[in-house]
């Protein structure tokens, strides 16, 4: 899909029209709850949707797939807000930052970040938690990693495929022509 700058200027009408013939249209027949709580949700229309049945065969099967495998450190990261040292190096961060009872802020001073990530430990903390829980979530998660490398395996075949069906020569009538041409040095000839 073009991004909004190379593609011309659109009306909000054709904005939505062009939305609706690639994503597809509502309601979303897909649906994945993610243990981190978010439910993540797709079309089965639209060109998306056909080019993955095309590509994947399986285009829920490779929805689930490619959701849980694009969100593991997303819920290796929310174990690691239940781990204790990481609460305390949380709290800490926060005392530093002068937010004590709320969350970390969206986009705080980067000085103020880096200080606090130094004198809470909270960064020491992330950085030996999360090997060890996305491990563990990859492990855990292993039928849909499989699934997922099997899915674009057979995307990647499908796809040099239809390259390759895509510049075969073609004939009058525009299919494509598999014979060679009497002149074609590459040919074989067989004694009569």
């Amino acid at each position: 899909m073009p991004s909004p700058r190379e593609r011309p200027k659109a009306t909000a009408a054709e904005d939505k029209r062009f939305r609706a013939a690639y994503f597809g249209t509502d309601p979303r027949e897909l649906a994945l709850t993610l243990p981190t709580g978010y439910t993540v949700t797709a079309n089965t229309d639209g060109c998306l949707a056909n080019a993955q049945r095309v590509l994947y065969g399986d285009q829920k099967r490779w929805f689930e797939a490619e959701v849980v495998v694009n969100n593991l450190r997303a819920e290796a990261q929310a174990r690691m807000a239940t781990d204790p040292d990481h609460r305390a190096a949380t709290a800490r961060w926060k005392r530093c930052a002068g937010n004590p009872s709320g969350a970390r802020p969206d986009h705080p001073d980067p000085a103020v970040t880096d200080r606090c990530n130094r004198e809470s430990g909270l960064a020491e903390v992330e950085s030996r938690l999360e090997p060890t829980l996305l491990a563990k979530v990859r492990t855990e998660r292993r039928e849909q990693l499989a699934a997922h490398r099997q899915l674009r395996t057979i995307a990647l075949r499908r796809a040099a495929d239809l390259t390759s069906a895509a510049k075969a020569p073609r004939g009058p009538a525009g299919e494509p022509n598999d014979h060679r041409s009497e002149t074609d040095p590459t040919e074989r000839r067989h004694p009569s």
